[in-house]
């Protein structure tokens, strides 16, 4: 069993969110990110870890912190569905480019992914280019198709469901990179 937690790595964030609120009315995103940005304090060793942040603009991967915490808290979202598989190829992509020693997983937030055909296409382009690369797909809520997810049979991803998007922490990725591992989390 591999961690997040230890060797030298490389996280590709795809937010695939939409305007919903948690039961306390807040925005998902906007816990999204607060979770994200404790995992990076604890994850993430600063001026060694790369964190790259998907935009369909940028293609440079961080290694300080100050920078990780300052993307992701300044990630917005007005809603609107985007080509996933465009952002998983474009973080494959560029995680492939860093260092080949580093551990690079990709890790994809969700509240509404219903058709598993992006990330069998990314897993696919992994696979035949032989990147190495893990992929963990958080699904938050119940407007994400579990069943379809956990029907994609690849070493290199995890699926893990959640209730909510507080269930994202640090602890939640300590043991994500089983391969081929679905998890529902009930105590994260």
């Amino acid at each position: 069993m591999e961690s997040l937690a230890s060797d030298h790595k490389a996280i590709g964030l795809v937010i695939d969110v939409s305007l919903r609120h948690t039961e306390e009315d807040h925005r998902i995103v906007d816990v999204v990110k607060k979770q994200l940005i404790a995992m990076v304090k604890q994850l993430l060793e600063d001026g060694e870890d790369h964190l790259y942040l998907y935009h369909p603009l940028l293609m440079d991967s961080m290694t300080r912190k100050g920078e990780q915490y300052c993307a992701i808290g300044n990630y917005e979202s007005d809603g609107w569905r985007f080509h996933l598989f465009n952002a998983l190829s474009q973080t494959l992509h560029v995680l492939w480019d860093l260092d080949p020693t580093l551990k690079k997983t990709i890790l994809l937030v969700t509240d509404r992914l219903t058709d598993p055909r992006h990330i069998e296409k990314a897993l696919f382009l992994n696979d035949k280019d032989k990147m190495d690369i893990h992929l963990v797909v958080v699904g938050v809520g119940s407007h994400v198709d579990g069943q379809a997810i956990s029907g994609i049979q690849n070493d290199h991803l995890t699926f893990i469901q959640i209730d909510s998007p507080h269930q994202i922490t640090p602890s939640l990725f300590e043991v994500t990179t089983n391969a081929g591992q679905v998890r529902d989390c009930e105590t994260c």
